[in-house]
Parts: structure tokens; sequence; C-alpha cells
């Protein structure tokens, strides 16, 4: 089975970047798409030291999104 996980983050908290980030990136099929924190700038910053290319200022933004 090859098909591709897409994974979002409900949260820019420490365990997110220490534990879940990097398990993710070990994987063969999954894929980081986005992080969503209750305060943008968080997100983006999350985002872009993480590599993730979407970043979201809300959790409901990014559940309703593609």
């Amino acid at each position: 089975m090859s098909d591709t996980v897409r994974w979002g983050i409900l949260s820019t908290a420490g365990i997110a970047a220490s534990a879940f980030v990097p398990s993710v990136k070990q994987t063969t099929r999954g894929q980081l798409v986005g992080v969503a924190s209750r305060e943008a700038s968080r997100a983006e910053a999350f985002a872009r030291e993480h590599e993730i290319a979407q970043s979201f200022g809300s959790y409901e933004d990014m559940i309703a999104s593609d």
C-alpha cells in the first residue's frame, strides 16, 4: 500500500515539535501539510521551522480546508 497519509497538527505545543513532527518525517507514507494555532503568527513560525506548507490562525480554518 503506497497511499500518502496527510497530517495536520492542531497546536504548536512542545510535543508537536519534539515528538510528532520527527515521527511523521520518518515515515514513508506520512506528509505534514498544515499546522494550526490560536495565534496565526505562531502557526506561521512553526510551519516555516518545520517546512510545513500551510499554517492557519484557527483550528476551525484548518479543519475546513482541503
